[in-house]
C-alpha cells in the first residue's frame, strides 16, 4: 500500500499558457501528485516502472505553465556514480554533454509530454537547467521547481547541501528507489534518499511517498519480477 506524510502549502492558479495533461493511473500515484502539489519538498521512492520520474516532469512543466510568475523554469539535478573506475572528467563534451547519459531518463519523460520544438525552445531559453549535483554549492535555486532524480545515488552530505540550495518560490521533487543504491557497499544504507525521508518526514511543508508493486504501470512482467526480486 502506498503510504504518505501529509504537509500543507497553498497557491492560487494563474493564467495558463499551456496545460499539460495527464492523470495518475494508481492511487498511489494520485498521492504523489496530490503531495508535490501541497508542498514545498517531497521525497519520493518508488520502485522501476511506478511512475515516480515521468509525474515529477509531467507535474513540473504543469506547475511552471500554471504559475508562470512563480516557477520560471525547472532544474534538473542528478548524482553521477562512476562505473568501472570512469570519471566524468573523462568524458567527452562540455558539462551539458557529459551529463547527457545521466539524464536520459528525464529528458525521455520531457518527450513525452512535449514535441522537440517545445523541448528545444525551453532549453534555448533557459526553462530547463541541468545541474549536477558537484556543482550546487553556493547555489540558491528561487522561482522555480526542481527534479532531484536518482536521489538514492547520493549521499547523505549531498543531500543536505541540496537540502540547504532551495530558495523563495522553490518546490523540490526528490525522488529514486531506496533499493537500488548503486553507491558503495559501505554508503548504500546511509543514501541520502533514504536519509533525508526518514529524518524529515512529518516536518510541515514536506511530504514522502513511498510507491509500490502495485503502482508499477510498466509491462506486466516487470511487475511480477519486482514481486521476486525486492
Amino acid at each position: 500500500m502506498s503510504k504518505r506524510v501529509r504537509g500543507t502549502t497553498n497557491q492560487k492558479p494563474r493564467t495558463v499558457k499551456r496545460r499539460v495533461e495527464f492523470e495518475p493511473k494508481t492511487e498511489g500515484q494520485e498521492i504523489y501528485l496530490e503531495a508535490i502539489e501541497d508542498n514545498d519538498v517531497v521525497f519520493c521512492s518508488g520502485l522501476a516502472g511506478s511512475g515516480k520520474s515521468l509525474l515529477a516532469v509531467g507535474m513540473a512543466l504543469r506547475l511552471m505553465y500554471d504559475y508562470p510568475d512563480k516557477y520560471k523554469k525547472i532544474v534538473m539535478v542528478r548524482p553521477y556514480v562512476a562505473v568501472q573506475g570512469e570519471d566524468m572528467g573523462y568524458l567527452p563534451g562540455d558539462i551539458d554533454e557529459k551529463m547527457a547519459p545521466f539524464l536520459a531518463p528525464l529528458v525521455d519523460s520531457l518527450d513525452f509530454f512535449l514535441n522537440k520544438g517545445e523541448i528545444a525552445s525551453l532549453k534555448d531559453s533557459g526553462s530547463i537547467e541541468v545541474i549536477p549535483i558537484g556543482f550546487m554549492r553556493g547555489r540558491t535555486l528561487s522561482n522555480c521547481v526542481i527534479i532531484f532524480d536518482e536521489a538514492q545515488n547520493s549521499t547523505w552530505e549531498q543531500m543536505k547541501m541540496f537540502l540547504t540550495r532551495i530558495g523563495f518560490n522553490a518546490k523540490a521533487i526528490i525522488e529514486g528507489d531506496i533499493t537500488q543504491s548503486d553507491l558503495p557497499d559501505a554508503m548504500r544504507h546511509e543514501n541520502g534518499l533514504l536519509v533525508g525521508a526518514a529524518k524529515l518526514e512529518g516536518v510541515d511543508g514536506i511530504d514522502v511517498v513511498y510507491l509500490e508493486s502495485e503502482d508499477v504501470v510498466r509491462s506486466p512482467i516487470v511487475k511480477r519480477m519486482l514481486d521476486r526480486l525486492v
